[in-house]
């Protein structure tokens, strides 16, 4: 019985000892998890602050109405981040764990919301209240990082979790496999019960594309470089040389050897031979790449993820993308560059990750360890090279990428085979300097001179969500990457992160280059594939079905709103050139007289394929307009002819050739006349003048319009009740159409008089000799269409035309008359009461250009004031 008590009373003590311990080790593993904690913490902060410095902070910004500078704002950040992670860390972990990684969801939602936000539509305090949101979005980007990190810290075994499942095969080994089993068994297994709603999600995907790419392929003329491509393409189509076809000599252009992306010219003259010299067809070949980059993007977007919601979401968000698909429906090389470089990027990869099945490398021990790369990758990766180099040159970017990747790989993994790359990536490069080409290329080098970074922060991390959350995502990410222990998702993430983080230095820091997206589109698709694929690791580990379905829901939103937003620059409007020289050049091949000379700018010469071979064509100008004595030099040496430019070039054609056609010569289209886009001048010999009338005509304004068409004219005027002329005049070479001058009988009233009828509109407010504001409008030049009259914004008077206005006519002020008029607006629509009194607000601003109301802006087709 003694025994017994004292053995209980032993146990007793030994189980106290043992709780003792037990509490002494979970605090000391507490502590020592603090201190990581800490010490992780202190390593973050700071990348965080030269990371937000450099690209997320503005130079100034205002924040609950204070004006804060770039560091105050930073600093302002840092110690909100600092106190927030000082007291989580005071938290007992599993409350740690909650708080921060659900704060983390509600401030990732609250920028993911900003980003959501269009600014476009809304009125000016709207907008100043979205800036003032989205200036407390950029105070807690530090945070929203800080409560990510730490979250995906104190989950990295859920990471492993995830990961694990994700990268771990499963079922039959894929060498064990027939090479029809193979072949067959994705196809079978995408159409099983458990895979048939990721299909047919993927077909509708693939659905949706085509109607992205291919609506209204036609819709817009050829524009910017699809010119020069269109006539490389159509000389390789009729002749098998790579010359440019000069569509109105209807031959080759022989001095013109034009090889630029030569595979694409290929592949479009292919097309070409098909359907037919179209613009359609031209843009075929890069819409049909767009569908390629769709399929081939999933079944990359899946190896490099390995989840199949993620890269759905990836395609669709290259299906609705607006800079992808502004190149993939243009005729020019980016759209096959852009497929084909991440098929490229894929099997590079391959190449350098996976074993090679050859026996003499397996069956070698030095072998194995320095050379066992997947050889049947290299022959598609070295086609694929050429074929993108000869694309465009940037594609050699992605030598680069597998030379630092391997270094990395190296440094991380302990795998000795990538020693061998960089090995013969240092050779590679070291020949490189010896030869005459890269000193040339080396120019082009700034060095951190001059610095892009905000552009392609905008380029590279500016979709599916706004700059700000994209690099919030990654990030997180990136500290995700390292805590798995996975290393399958380790190099498809290190791989991807290399090449954004690398593409982004160098065309931001080190390469003077064209500062333009299609220069680095390419490299964007890895980009996206990095971004989504990032979120769905952070939120599979952190959060349930329910909230990643908000998230996924947040990627298809903002998607669909960046899609939205540029529907009418992609179908409606052409942001980039909105000339349509196929509606004015068919004035000019209905009208054309054999002898005329056409002087244009960087037209499209395919619409005027129609014309007398004979016809001369001269370029009026390149980026800089050949000078005015010349022009006019050959315009006197000629019976005849056309002059045309862009609208939005008019600035690289001489001004006096400009000022010149719109006094002198017959505009048929172009501004004030009608919307094509294109300026159209027709003269003859009887419309030249000598340059003295010239230069003193100059400084009188005149502007041509289209009568048909509806028109206000606004200005001031005062009348000193004495005998003057007329103020100005719509004319045309034979006749007066619009005549605005005092009574002959009563100076102190103005008359409108349409000379064709003799009808007029009158007033007679100027007995006072004092200044007021007049407009006349018309709703149309049509019979039956209305004109009337505003004197000092009320309307006065209102008629009806009783037949057509006319056609072509001049605007031309009467440099006889000799009282007051200034500030002459014309307008191609009429005027309303509220319109009419902002312009007299606005009377003495002399800044004051366009109207807005309301958010809207009015610009007028020619506004004059006195100098």
């Amino acid at each position: 019985m003694k025994r017994s008590s004292k053995k209980k009373h032993i146990n007793k003590n030994q189980a106290a000892k043992n709780s003792k311990q037990k509490q002494e080790d979970k605090q000391k593993s507490r502590l020592k998890t603090n201190h990581n904690h800490l010490f992780f913490g202190l390593i973050f902060g700071v990348a965080v602050f030269i990371i937000n410095y450099l690209i997320f902070f503005p130079d100034d910004s205002t924040f609950l109405s204070l004006s804060l500078s770039k560091s105050t704002f930073v600093f302002i950040s840092l110690i909100f981040s600092g106190t927030i992670v000082f007291i989580l860390f005071r938290i007992e972990e599993k409350r740690t764990a909650n708080i921060s990684k659900y704060t983390f969801l509600i401030l990732l939602l609250y920028s993911i919301s900003i980003s959501l936000i269009p600014t476009k539509e809304y009125s000016n305090e709207f907008v100043a209240l979205y800036h003032k949101l989205k200036a407390f979005q950029t105070l807690i980007i530090v945070p929203t990082i800080a409560f990510g990190i730490i979250s995906v810290w104190i989950h990295k075994a859920k990471i492993q979790e995830v990961t694990d499942v994700l990268f771990t095969k499963k079922g039959i080994s894929k060498e064990k496999q027939s090479i029809k089993n193979k072949i067959l068994s994705p196809v079978i297994n995408s159409f099983s019960k458990k895979e048939i709603l990721t299909t047919v999600v993927l077909f509708v995907i693939i659905g949706i594309s085509i109607s992205t790419l291919f609506y209204r392929l036609n819709y817009f003329d050829l524009y910017s470089d699809e010119a020069q491509v269109t006539e490389g393409a159509a000389g390789y189509y009729y002749t098998g040389e790579f010359k440019q076809w000069d569509f109105v000599k209807d031959k080759l252009k022989n001095d013109n050897v034009y090889k630029r992306g030569f595979p694409h010219l290929f592949l479009t003259a292919q097309s070409y031979k098909i359907f037919g010299v179209t613009p359609w067809a031209g843009r075929f070949v890069s819409a049909f790449f767009g569908l390629i980059l769709i399929i081939f993007g999933y079944f990359i977007s899946y190896y490099f993820t390995r989840n199949k919601i993620a890269s759905l979401l990836i395609i669709l968000s290259f299906t609705f993308y607006f800079e992808y698909l502004l190149l993939l429906r243009w005729t020019r090389m980016y759209a096959v560059l852009i497929p084909s470089y991440l098929i490229l990027f894929y099997t590079g990869f391959k190449f350098l990750t996976e074993k090679s099945k050859l026996k003499i490398i397996q069956n070698n021990t030095l072998l194995k360890q320095y050379l066992n790369f997947n050889y049947l990758m290299l022959i598609p990766f070295i086609f694929l090279l050429i074929f993108c180099y000869y694309l465009h040159l940037n594609s050699l970017f992605i030598l680069p990428t597998l030379f630092f990747f391997s270094i990395l790989a190296f440094l991380v993994f302990k795998e000795k085979k990538y020693l061998s790359i960089i090995f013969l990536g240092t050779v590679i490069f070291i020949i490189a300097l010896l030869l005459p080409q890269f000193s040339r290329f080396i120019t082009r080098f700034s060095f951190f001179e001059k610095e892009n970074s905000d552009i392609y922060s905008q380029f590279l991390f500016g979709f599916p969500y706004n700059v700000n959350v994209n690099i919030i995502i990654l990030i997180i990410g990136a500290a995700a990457l390292f805590l798995s222990k996975n290393k399958a998702l380790q190099k498809n993430m290190l791989f991807l992160y290399i090449s954004a983080v690398f593409s982004f230095i160098f065309f931001a820091y080190i390469i003077k280059y064209t500062v333009s997206f299609r220069y680095i589109s390419f490299i964007t698709p890895a980009v996206i594939i990095l971004i989504l694929g990032t979120l769905f690791l952070i939120i599979s580990t952190l959060y349930n079905k329910i909230i990643q379905s908000v998230l996924i829901i947040s990627v298809i939103i903002s998607v669909a709103i960046h899609f939205n937003s540029r529907f009418d620059d992609l179908y409606v409007n052409n942001f980039a050139s909105p000339a349509k020289p196929s509606i004015a050049f068919k004035t000019i091949t209905d009208n054309y007289k054999k002898g005329e000379i056409i002087y244009r700018h960087w037209s499209p010469l395919i619409y005027l394929d129609k014309i007398d071979t004979s016809a001369q064509v001269m370029l009026i100008g390149g980026r800089k307009g050949k000078p005015f004595h010349e022009i006019f030099d050959t315009l006197q040496n000629n019976p005849g002819g056309w002059l045309t430019w862009h609208t939005h070039n008019s600035m690289k054609v001489d001004s006096l050739v400009r000022n010149y056609a719109d006094i002198y010569f017959k505009k048929f289209h172009g501004h004030g006349v009608d919307k094509t886009g294109v300026e159209l001048f027709y003269y003859n010999r009887d419309m030249l003048r000598d340059t003295t009338m010239f230069k003193y005509e100059i400084f009188f304004p005149t502007g041509n319009l289209n009568l048909e068409n509806s028109y206000s004219i606004a200005f001031w005027t005062a009348l000193s009740g004495l005998k003057n002329q007329a103020l100005f005049s719509i004319q045309t070479p034979k006749k007066i159409l619009l005549s605005v001058e005092p009574d002959s009988i009563n100076n102190s009233t103005l008359l409108f008089n349409y000379y064709s009828k003799k009808i007029f509109l009158k007033t007679n407010v100027f007995e006072d000799k004092k200044m007021h504001h007049i407009v006349w409008y018309q709703t149309g030049g049509k019979e039956n269409d209305k004109f009337g009259l505003y004197i000092d914004g009320k309307k006065v008077e209102e008629k009806i035309l009783p037949e057509n206005a006319g056609n072509l006519a001049k605007f031309k002020i009467n440099k006889a008359f000799t009282d007051f008029i200034n500030d002459i607006q014309i307008y191609d629509f009429p005027l309303n009461p509220e319109q009419v009194n902002e312009i007299i607000r606005n009377k003495d601003n002399s800044f004051f250009s366009k109207l807005i109301i309301d958010g809207e802006e009015y610009i007028p087709l020619f506004h004059w004031t006195k100098k």
